[in-house]
């Protein structure tokens, strides 16, 4: 316990450091030692002795020996006892209680205490002097103690302790931080709530409030001395992020800072949320002299915010959920549930503003009422749900057959009303006449349908929109009557008056044969025939309801099972046609479950709508579901097949490579965390993939292989986590993942290599440039061929990268050339259709020359003819852009794709290069030969020079030349060479033939 003062355990260090500084010395030889000294003196004594006994012994004077070897020994505290002992053992003289004393050493030689020394007479030794001296602590450990080197140091320290101590504790005592801060300011802080610390210069604690120190679960006193980042600040490891605490930006840059938050692990274990604010302490002439800093916490007040947070989520997904209700309950009110037209109050309500404002315009107005021919019959001979598809037929013919401002509406039964705005009796009869075609055309389940069609116009006699309905109601009437399947206009084809039979108020008359010639309606029979009509009306919106969520999933709004299959048959006999592939994905999620599980059947529910949501994100129409699927006009559609497994049909595919680069996307979004309940979740998916036709031509068939492929994807829980149902497919997916991992680091490893194949001027030989072609060289993959990796390139979103990088490394190697003064000649290089989409392409382009100091000139910009063929307006204005700075266009491989002469007019050229495929057919095939003028002539009226690829032999050569052909390109010149090899090239101006 007394090493709890800080002033005794400093002190007590101090004097331990001083005392071994002083035995190190002593060690070194730097204390002198009392030892040595002694010894020297006991050594001459004993020599001085023998020398007079030895003078003595010459002269026989014995009685002297004896006299001065007893005053020797008497006068001597340090000698005991004294002796000389002849050579046969005779003791001559003895003084002391040498017998008692003295102890022979066993090697006969002296010792300190022990000391024989020879007296010699007549030159011979005669006898020995013994001298026994005390030892060096003589007569108690104490005396012997006082005198030794060992009292010195004990000494030293202890003294040393005590001076240490004093002045220590005095300089503790003004150095005490506790002393900055009077006792009554401490006590006033403590009665704040929130907690307060005090730091210095150096950020140590000067003072901390008790709130402060309770968070740490100390007393104040405990902290005072303590640096502020010192206190297990959560997140503040590092040195940049200790540089980020809010007091070091106080005390270095002198301003206060507020807003900052701050976490610790509390002495409960729990994390404590703070705000903190540092403001500065200045003294008396405004210099900063520390840091005071308030910490409030807001654990509670976070904890609130969530779980606010949280009702706000949920309120807004009520919020959602009532708009979703409300907008259906909007379509139910104002639509049929079977046809989905306007019923019959929404149209009566939409048709009394178009007549209003037809008739205060005075502009056209019509209406078509129709009715379906037999309707009764097609009920009683194929039932109810046939006569449910024929209506909804109809229904579809007229809404297709009508502009989206005209209104189309359900009138009741098999009737229906169009309102046609702006359009007069003979526009309308014609709209009339091609839908009742349409109908006549195409049948409905198995079943011919004819409809029945009256029109009616707007006139100056007209006064109110069922006046006009019971106009086309009354030649609707007539139409049937003059036997049905045909249009009939008001005014136009009949002459009516006022006693016609029908009327908009009585749109169901009984039929002819069952009334009696002039007999009136049974008022019973026609309310009884009205509620009938009603519950027809309710049983066909519950039958549709059915079929709706039979279709869709409830929850969700997700196609699901049955409409998937019905989609995928549906797909399967377009692609027949068009031959096109499908691809079938089945995707399962085993998070669901877990989620279920866990944090309930509502967040598994929110995680299988956000699922949905992502999935219909990435495959939603009229968005590039790929970085680049060019052409990919598909549709894609989202289907849940039940509680963890999800359905995905690719339609009009043309190549299945595309399938991967859709998976790759899926995967991708999928590596996103879900925020479902403030947790965030990781999807694990797994996906199957069949292709129409290869993996099965029916329906079951796609859809089992791709199932069977997703179970065995999800067994094998391998890092791909999809596999196709054909195993030479997997094989290709697989290949074109690997090159694109691979192609990821190429550049990184410097895989990738330019070689350079001349473009001879046919005039005269000379090398009029070079096209640089793009080679890999993987560590893994080996050589791979442009044709494999550039199309991996495209589709994964990698060759603006790689583009770039050749631009950059033939600019680069222009500027070695020109700087060797080497005359050097344009570069071509190749740019792919998608770079061509990016905008910025240009101003890439241009900071690379800039960055080499190199002319536009010299640099070429190659584009293959089917990239060409597939530009947008903002590619021709790149291309434009191009030109405008000074490049050369081209385009390349002219002759293999499905260019036209509207293409070559807007794009912006300066050359054609004619594929080797013609040229290799010289002299060969008639057709090729009269193609190749073609093309050279056409370009040349066109103000393009030509370039023909491929040239190998000579009489191609000379063939080309003779067409007026200004450059060749080819082996018959020279292969691509690596850089160094075309430097020689163009040292060796003009170009030799190599045959």
């Amino acid at each position: 316990m007394i090493f709890k003062s800080p002033a005794i355990r400093l002190s007590f260090a101090l004097a331990i450091l001083t005392v071994n500084l002083l035995f190190l010395a002593d060690l070194i030889g730097l204390v002198p030692d009392g030892t040595d000294s002694a010894l020297e003196l006991r050594k001459g004594l004993s020599e001085s002795l023998a020398f007079q006994f030895a003078a003595a012994a010459r002269k026989n004077d014995f009685q002297t020996i004896r006299n001065t070897l007893r005053g020797v020994v008497e006068r001597n505290d340090d000698i005991r006892s004294a002796a000389i002992r002849t050579e046969d053992g005779e003791l001559i003289a003895l003084a002391g209680e040498h017998l008692g004393h003295w102890m022979p050493p066993a090697d006969g030689k002296s010792t300190p205490t022990h000391i024989n020394v020879p007296v010699y007479r007549n030159d011979a030794k005669w006898a020995t002097v013994e001298i026994r001296f005390a030892p060096f602590w003589a007569g108690s450990l104490a005396s012997g103690f006082g005198g030794s080197f060992a009292w010195l140091l004990v000494f030293v320290g202890l003294s040393c302790f005590l001076c240490y101590f004093l002045v220590i504790k005095r300089t503790l005592r003004e150095l005490d931080p506790t002393a900055v801060i009077p006792r009554r300011v401490q006590k006033a802080f403590d009665v704040l709530h929130e907690g307060v610390m005090m730091l210095d210069r150096k950020e140590q604690i000067v003072m901390a409030n008790a709130s402060f120190a309770s968070l740490f679960g100390k007393f104040p006193t405990e902290l005072v001395g303590l640096k502020g980042s010192e206190l297990g600040w959560l997140d503040c490891r590092t040195p940049r992020q200790v540089s980020q605490l809010p007091w070091f930006k106080v005390l270095k840059e002198n301003q206060d800072h507020q807003g900052a938050l701050l976490s610790l692990k509390n002495n409960k274990g729990t994390t404590t949320k703070l705000a903190v604010a540092a403001a500065m302490v200045t003294d008396n002439g405004g210099k900063c002299r520390g840091a005071l800093v308030t910490f409030d916490d807001i654990t509670q007040l976070e904890e609130k915010n969530f779980e606010l947070s949280a009702m706000l989520e949920n309120l807004q997904l009520a919020n959602d959920e009532i708009k979703s209700k409300s907008q259906e309950l909007e379509i139910l009110a104002n639509c049929d549930p079977l046809t989905l037209c306007l019923n019959r109050r929404s149209l009566a309500s939409k048709f009394d503003g178009l007549f209003a404002r037809a008739k205060a315009s005075e502009a056209n107005l019509s209406c078509i009422m129709v009715d379906i021919d037999f309707f009764k019959s097609v009920n009683d001979n194929y039932g109810h749900s046939t006569g449910d598809q024929v209506i909804k037929a109809v229904a579809d013919v007229l809404k297709t057959g009508t502009r989206d401002n005209d209104l189309v509406g359900r009138y009741g039964g098999e009737e229906f009303c169009v309102v046609l705005p702006s359009l007069n009796l003979d526009m309308a009869v014609k709209i009339a006449e091609r839908i009742r075609q349409t109908l006549e055309k195409r049948s409905c389940s198995g079943v011919n349908i004819t409809i029945s069609l009256g029109v009616s116009s707007l006139g100056s006699d007209t006064n109110k929109p069922d006046e006009l309905i019971d106009q086309a109601d009354k030649a609707l009437y007539a139409a049937k009557k003059s036997g049905r399947n045909r249009v009939v206009a008001w005014g136009k084809d009949l002459n009516l008056g006022a006693a016609g039979h029908g009327g908009a108020q009585n749109r169901q008359p009984m039929p002819q044969s069952s009334l009696p010639a002039g007999a009136e309606p049974d008022p019973d029979h026609s309310r009884l025939q009205q509620r009938v009509q009603e519950l027809e009306g309710l049983l066909e919106k519950r039958t549709l309801e059915l079929e709706h969520y039979d279709m869709y999933d409830f929850k969700t709004g997700l196609p699901t099972r049955s409409l998937f299959d019905d989609r995928i048959g549906h797909e399967i006999a377009r692609a027949r046609r068009a031959n096109y592939l499908v691809a079938v994905l089945s995707m399962t999620i085993d998070t669901i479950k877990r989620v279920h599980e866990t944090l309930g059947y509502r967040a598994a529910e929110q995680l299988v709508k956000a699922c949905g949501q992502r999935l219909n994100d990435v495959l939603r129409e009229n968005i590039d579901t790929v970085a680049v699927i060019d052409n990919y006009n598909g549709m894609s559609t989202v289907s849940l097949v039940n509680q963890t497994d999800f359905g995905i049909l690719l339609t009009d595919i043309r190549q299945v490579d595309h399938v991967t680069w859709v998976m790759k996307r899926l995967l991708d979004t999928f590596e996103k965390p879900f925020t479902i309940k403030g947790n965030e979740i990781y999807a694990s998916v797994y996906f199957g993939v069949s292709i129409f036709p290869h993996d099965g031509r029916t329906v079951d068939q796609l859809y089992s292989s791709a199932t069977n492929a997703c179970s065995y994807a999800k067994k094998l829980n391998g890092k791909d986590r999809y596999l196709f149902a054909s195993q030479n497919l997997n094989d290709m997916a697989a290949s074109q993942l690997k090159i694109e991992n691979r192609l990821h680091e190429a550049i990184a490893n410097d895989e990738l290599r330019l070689h350079y194949q001349p473009k001879i001027e046919s005039a005269t030989g000379r090398i009029a440039g070079f096209e640089a072609l793009l080679r890999w060289q993987s560590a893994e993959l080996g050589a791979v061929p442009p044709d494999q990796f550039i199309p991996v390139a495209e589709q994964s979103g990698q060759i603006d990268r790689i583009g770039d990088w050749v631009i950059h490394r033939v600019c680069r190697q222009l500027r070695t050339w020109m700087d060797m003064g080497l005359a050097v000649s344009p570069v071509a290089v190749n740019i792919s259709g998608v770079q061509l989409r990016r905008m910025n392409l240009v101003g890439r382009i241009r900071n690379i020359l800039d960055e080499f100091n190199i002319d536009t000139g010299l640099l070429e910009i190659e584009l293959t003819e089917s990239s060409l063929v597939n530009t947008t307006d903002q590619s021709i204005a790149v291309l434009k852009k191009i030109r405008e700075m000074g490049l050369r266009v081209s385009m390349d491989d002219f002759g293999t794709g499905y260019s036209s002469l509207a293409y070559l007019k807007n794009i912006p050229l300066s050359c054609l290069k004619i594929d080797r495929a013609f040229i290799s057919d010289i002299n060969k095939n008639e057709t090729a030969d009269k193609l190749i003028a073609s093309i050279v002539s056409m370009a040349h009226g066109l103000g393009l020079e030509v370039v023909a690829e491929g040239v190998e032999e000579k009489h191609q050569a000379d063939h080309l030349t003779a067409l007026g052909c200004e450059y060749l390109q080819g082996y018959y010149f020279g292969r691509a060479v690596p850089h160094h090899e075309a430097a020689g090239l163009l040292q060796k101006q003009p170009m030799t033939m190599t045959g």
